[in-house]
C-alpha cells in the first residue's frame, strides 16, 4: 500500500496567483478543482518552484483541455525584488490541476521567504502586444 501525501497547506501568494489566472481564463471544471486542491509537494530549485496538487477524481476535467498550460500573464512584485514573480498553471493529460509553476522573471534565485507582494496580470489585446489588466490588485503580507 502506498505512502499517504504530506499534504501542504496553500500559501497566500499561491491562492491569489491561482484565483487571478483563473479569473482570467475561467474554466468551470478547473475552477471546482482549485476548490477542493491540496498540496502534495513543493520542489524547489534555485530559480523556481513547483506546487503539485492533489485533486480528487470527483471534481471532472473540462473538456477539451488536456496538457494544458494557463497564465503567463501573471506576475508579482515581491518586496524587497527588482525582478518580478512569473506565473503558469498547469493541467495534467486528463484535464486536472497538475501544479504552479513560479519563478522569477529575470532568472535570480527564488526568495527563501515570501515578502509582502502584489498580484496582477497583463492582458493579450488583439494586436498580440502586453497591456495592463483592468483587474484590482490583490496585496498580502508576508509569509
Amino acid at each position: 500500500m502506498g505512502e499517504a501525501p504530506n499534504l501542504e497547506t496553500i500559501s497566500t501568494l499561491e491562492k491569489a496567483v491561482i484565483e487571478e489566472i483563473l479569473r482570467c481564463e475561467p474554466h468551470p471544471a478547473l475552477s471546482a478543482q482549485w476548490k477542493e486542491a491540496k498540496v502534495r509537494k513543493r520542489e524547489f530549485y534555485p530559480h523556481a518552484v513547483f506546487t503539485f496538487f492533489l485533486v480528487s477524481n470527483a471534481s471532472g476535467a473540462p473538456r477539451g483541455i488536456k496538457s494544458h498550460t494557463l497564465g503567463g500573464y501573471t506576475f508579482a512584485r515581491l518586496k524587497g525584488r527588482q525582478a518580478l514573480a512569473a506565473f503558469t498553471l498547469h493541467t495534467d493529460h486528463h484535464g486536472k490541476l497538475s501544479h504552479l509553476a513560479a519563478f522569477m522573471d529575470d532568472d535570480s534565485s527564488w526568495p527563501s521567504r515570501l515578502p509582502d507582494f502584489e498580484v496582477f496580470s497583463v492582458k493579450r489585446p488583439n494586436s498580440g502586444g502586453l497591456s495592463p489588466s483592468t483587474s484590482p490588485l490583490v496585496t498580502a503580507g508576508p509569509e
